[in-house]
């Protein structure tokens, strides 16, 4: 390949960024234009979108449905950083049915926070716990103290039988 580059500026970093940049003259040009949008983003891009939006939690077992949702909600997430707001959204975009309490409407102390998590259909496992804990730190704001309470609201049918024996007692006297 022949370079532009002056034979002095003529880096090993500097020739592999002269060969990624001619790379993007080969990109067509709704590719580069639909990059920022995560509804129109092609989706071999979706992980580096996320990556630019600042999603926390990325799996690439997810469909490509939750990708979009997920880098559209952290574009939202990251405008609101610091307010609970933020850390509705943020359990909201987990699937979550929780609720949030700030120390001013339970009487609790100043500069906390409860967080109501309700497990309807399934227990959660450590390992959900942990990432909903790695979510709730990275957007709420350093002041906020967080305490997580748990809510199990499990429905099922449950059969209940019984019998009754009427016994008389008679005294022969």
């Amino acid at each position: 390949m022949n370079s532009l580059l002056t034979k002095n500026n003529q880096t090993a970093i500097m020739l592999a960024l002269e060969k990624v940049m001619a790379t993007f003259e080969q990109l067509p040009l709704d590719t580069i234009k639909n990059f920022w949008n995560p509804e129109a983003c092609r989706v071999d891009l979706l992980p580096y979108l996320a990556i630019c939006v600042g999603v926390t939690l990325w799996d690439d077992s997810l469909t490509e449905k939750q990708k979009r949702e997920a880098c559209k909600n952290a574009i939202l997430i990251n405008k609101q950083k610091g307010t609970v707001a933020a850390i509705k959204r943020a359990l909201k975009a987990l699937g979550l049915n929780s609720a949030v309490i700030e120390w001013w409407q339970n009487n609790m102390p100043p500069m906390t926070a409860q967080i109501i998590l309700q497990e309807n259909e399934a227990i959660f496992s450590d390992a959900q716990y942990e990432a909903i804990y790695k979510l709730v730190s990275e957007v709420k704001r350093l002041s906020l103290h967080v305490t997580f309470v748990k809510q199990s609201a499990i429905r099922n049918n449950f059969y209940i039988a019984g019998s009754f024996l009427e016994t008389r007692r008679i005294r022969i006297a």
